[in-house]
């Protein structure tokens, strides 16, 4: 029987690739202000990135995800130790869900369209993928501000995984 895969792993595997960048990057790349992203810095787009997931893993527990009520953590944004460690807590929660939680139903509240309440229907998988593709797309603005800065942070970084499969049936990064 075939061995399946862990429902968060990609999610797992981008966390892990911020927390490698993280690990190289001096504190004034990671807290400075950039002039690409006015009021953005690396920092606050990797907190916004775990305010998320925490949301998310929060509402695992009543059923009932609501993004717009993080909690905002400032000391993720303006230290890197800190950020590392809710990293290391947020993976670690990551491979608590299970295969068979996918399908579990959840109502999720957020920007974007919704019921009168304000509450959506969705399942532990789909938010997964959300998650997932938010992170990819914050991770991509990382990137953007830290090359503005003169910092490689490699060329994966921020890229879909189907951008990537793409990239490597066309030959290459598309320019």
């Amino acid at each position: 029987m075939p061995t399946q895969k862990h429902p968060g792993s990609s999610n797992i595997g981008f966390l892990r690739q911020g927390e490698s960048l993280i690990r190289r990057l001096e504190e004034g790349l990671f807290t400075g202000a950039s002039e690409l992203v006015p009021g953005g810095t690396v920092g606050s787009h990797f907190r916004h990135c775990l305010d998320f997931y925490v949301s998310f893993l929060r509402g695992l527990e009543t059923g009932n995800v609501d993004y717009d009520s993080r909690d905002r953590t400032p000391q993720w944004e303006t230290s890197r130790e800190r950020a590392l460690g809710a990293l290391a807590r947020v993976v670690r929660d990551l491979e608590a869900v299970r295969a068979e939680d996918t399908l579990r139903p959840l109502e999720v509240r957020g920007d974007g369209p919704q019921d009168e309440e304000g509450w959506s229907r969705s399942s532990v998988g789909r938010e997964l993928q959300y998650l997932l593709s938010h992170t990819i797309h914050h991770y991509a603005i990382v990137g953007s501000i830290l090359r503005a800065k003169g910092f490689e942070p490699g060329p994966d970084f921020g890229v879909a995984p189907s951008t990537l499969r793409h990239w490597g049936r066309a030959g290459g990064v598309a320019s």
